[in-house]
C-alpha cells in the first residue's frame, strides 16, 4: 500500500516539475513596445504557449496612403495565458479625403511543437466622425505552413474580413501558422474617422494542460486499483 501511494506523489509531484518547465521556457516573454522593436527582434519572444516571430512591417503598401510608422504602433500582448495574442494600437485617423494603411505579418508556432492551434479571433475598434468613410481589417492566414502571403499554397490559405466588432475562424489544429494583418482607412469627400487598435488573439490549452490531464487519469488508474487490492483483502478476510 504504502509503496502504491509513494508512486502516485511521486507521479503528481513529476507532472507538475514537467510542467513548470514546459510552461517557463527559454524563450523571452513578448514585450509591449512598438512595431518598430517587434521588427529588429533576432528571435521570438512568447506568449502563453505560443511564440512570435519574423515580423515584417510596411506603412506604404499603398504610397499616396501612408499608415502610421512602425514607431508609432504599439504592440501589447495578450494578458491571458489561454488566448495568446497580439494588440495593435495607433491613431489611423483620416479626414478630408485622406486615407492610411498598414500591413503586419508575422510567425506563430507553439513552443511543444504540438498541433494546438486550431482558432483565431480577430477584432478592430473604430470610430466614424462622418460619414462617407471605408474601413478594412483583412486576414491572412496561412495555415500550417511558415510562409508569408502570396506564397502561401491556396490549399492553406483563409481570407478573413472583418465588417463587425469581432470575428472568428475555426479549422483543423495546427502547430504553425503565419499571419498578415492589413489595416486600412479611407475617409471619402468631407468623411473623417479613426481606427485605434485591433486585436488577434490565437485561444489555445494553458502550457502543460495534456500532461497534466494525462497524469490525472494515471493517478485514478492508480487510485482504481488500490481500491481493488483493499476490496480483495476484505474480502479474504471475510472469507
Amino acid at each position: 500500500m504504502t509503496s502504491v501511494l509513494t508512486k502516485l506523489m511521486s507521479l503528481a509531484l513529476f507532472a507538475c516539475l514537467i510542467a513548470s518547465v514546459m510552461s517557463a521556457g527559454p524563450i523571452a516573454p513578448c514585450p509591449t513596445a512598438s512595431v518598430a522593436v517587434y521588427v529588429a527582434l533576432t528571435g521570438p519572444c512568447q506568449i502563453g504557449s505560443l511564440e512570435f516571430s519574423d515580423f515584417a512591417y510596411t506603412n506604404a503598401y499603398f504610397p499616396t496612403l501612408l499608415g502610421p510608422p512602425a514607431s508609432a504602433v504599439t504592440v501589447t500582448p495578450s494578458s491571458n495565458p489561454g488566448d495568446p495574442g497580439l494588440d495593435l494600437s495607433a491613431a489611423w485617423n483620416v479626414s478630408s479625403g485622406a486615407g492610411m494603411d498598414s500591413a503586419l505579418t508575422y510567425l506563430v508556432q507553439t513552443v511543444s511543437g504540438a498541433p494546438t492551434i486550431d482558432q483565431a479571433v480577430f477584432g478592430i475598434t473604430d470610430n466614424i466622425v462622418s460619414q462617407p468613410v471605408s474601413i478594412q481589417f483583412s486576414e491572412t492566414l496561412c495555415v500550417g505552413v511558415a510562409i508569408g502571403p502570396g506564397q502561401c499554397p491556396a490549399a492553406d490559405t483563409i481570407d478573413l474580413l472583418v465588417q463587425s466588432p469581432q470575428t472568428s475562424v475555426s479549422f483543423a489544429p495546427v502547430s504553425v501558422m503565419t499571419i498578415s494583418n492589413d489595416i486600412y482607412i479611407k475617409a471619402n469627400g468631407s468623411g473623417s474617422g479613426m481606427i485605434s487598435e485591433v486585436t488577434n488573439g490565437l485561444p489555445t490549452p494553458e502550457p502543460g494542460m495534456p500532461l497534466l490531464s494525462l497524469s490525472g487519469l494515471l493517478a485514478l488508474g492508480l487510485m482504481a486499483r488500490v481500491g481493488a487490492h483493499r476490496r480483495r483483502l476484505r474480502n479474504c478476510t471475510a472469507d
